[in-house]
């Protein structure tokens, strides 16, 4: 099985990916403490204001409304499977919507944004997403002014710039400036990429996570102590593959991502990271609710053929997050290789 999977570069090297990410920055006009992780406020109040942008029948819910094929809204929040019969949805209940809002990192401390002061955040868009961008700056623009928060306890912000990240790590700091409310026209700009391959070989891979990963088994979270490499493999193919088949149109992956589980037994993996619980608050269910993840890193060693085959699903991974609720920013790691 090894053999046949490192005797060629893997395919997802051939395709130009669609997608994008963007750097927000907006300027308090009142004082603002965020909530124990902004991802969630960002992801709900943006959802609010791009369902009132986009939604033309006033129906109460997206379930059998004749638009939901050409919504905006209903295109990037809530995606419905319609080839029931394919081979790469098959059991999937759920599509993984083609956003991802990168918050900035709290490191479990509560912002404090005085008014005058900047708050930046990513959003990763792919596939069809990316065509809904002016809209989506639009959503964020009003639901800015309008104000981060809940109920009457709200802080405005004045969005200012929108960035294009020139190399779609988050980490690298490489931006652009393709919208700013001097110049509120957005420049053409690149939207797609090729995964850069690996010319060196690998003997270690480090996955530093940044905000909380949530692997799940059976519906429920698994623990620091329950992690293993065969959890993190198959949920980083299962959520790429879908994705890229989904939102960018790349079909031919699955049995190449299938793969992954199986390297896994090749591999020695070390994991120093410790549980964070924190609270959200759910717009939808008028409730607070109690979530965790998994901080800190992930140590993969194995053979360089192994590592160099996983290095571009992992350069991915990066991108796309990994685990349960990738869309408001968990999941996010920065990916290190390190050489023979």
């Amino acid at each position: 099985m090894t053999n046949l999977a490192i005797n060629s570069l893997p395919a997802i090297y051939d395709f130009n990916i669609p997608i994008a990410r963007y750097r927000f920055t907006a300027k308090a006009n009142q004082k603002f403490i965020s909530p124990e992780y902004i991802g969630s406020l960002l992801r709900g109040q943006l959802g609010e204001v791009l369902r009132t942008l986009s939604c033309i029948t006033q129906q109460e819910k997206c379930n059998g409304c004749f638009m939901r094929k050409h919504c905006a809204y209903s295109n990037i929040f809530e995606n419905i499977l319609e080839d029931q019969n394919s081979v790469v949805f098959k059991n999937q209940i759920e599509i993984p919507n083609p956003y991802i809002i990168e918050p900035p990192v709290q490191d479990k401390q509560l912002l404090e944004i005085l008014p005058g002061q900047n708050l930046s955040f990513h959003l990763v868009l792919v596939g069809k997403a990316l065509s809904h961008l002016p809209l989506i700056v639009l959503a964020f623009q009003r639901a800015l002014k309008r104000g981060l928060g809940f109920n009457n306890i709200r802080s405005s912000f004045e969005l200012t710039t929108v960035e294009l990240c020139s190399q779609l790590s988050v980490f690298t700091k490489q931006y652009h400036t393709i919208w700013s409310i001097n110049n509120p026209t957005l420049l053409d700009h690149q939207q797609s990429f090729l995964i850069p391959k690996q010319e060196k070989n690998i003997k270690q891979i480090n996955l530093q996570f940044v905000s909380p990963l949530r692997l799940q088994k059976n519906g429920q979270p698994i623990k620091v102590d329950d992690l293993n490499i065969q959890s993190l493999l198959s949920t980083l193919a299962r959520r790429c593959t879908l994705i890229l088949e989904y939102h960018a149109g790349i079909s031919g992956l699955n049995e190449q991502a299938k793969q992954l589980h199986f390297y896994a037994d090749f591999i020695s993996d070390k994991i120093n990271m410790e549980w964070l619980d924190w609270t959200r608050f759910s717009s939808r269910q008028q409730q607070t609710m109690k979530l965790g993840g998994a901080l800190g890193s992930w140590e993969i060693v194995a053979k360089p053929e192994i590592l160099n085959a996983l290095w571009p699903w992992l350069y991915l991974g990066e991108i796309l997050h990994i685990g349960k609720n990738a869309v408001m920013g968990l999941g996010q790691y920065q990916l290190e290789a390190l050489y023979l």
